[in-house]
């Protein structure tokens, strides 16, 4: 495989349907992909065992480096 140049950059977007961990995990592995770059929304505890989590499991089931930015939660009025 010849080497990419250095300093380039790709992106792309692709539209699926399934689970989005594996999506991402198979279309990175596609794009031959040296890098993962996610956002999350911060759920934790019991919402995110339930739900489960696109950035843990992509974290843990990718063929590259990772890079998860945490994103903030709006504030509510709820007291």
């Amino acid at each position: 495989m010849p080497a990419r140049p250095r300093g380039r950059c790709e992106s792309g977007d692709r539209l699926g349907c399934g689970r989005a961990g594996h999506l991402i995990c198979h279309q990175a592995k596609t794009w031959e992909a040296e890098l993962i770059l996610l956002g999350r929304r911060g759920r934790s505890g019991l919402k995110e065992l339930m739900l489960g989590s696109v950035s843990s499991y992509v974290m843990h089931r990718a063929n590259c480096s990772v890079l998860v930015i945490q994103g903030s939660l709006p504030a509510t009025d709820e007291a």
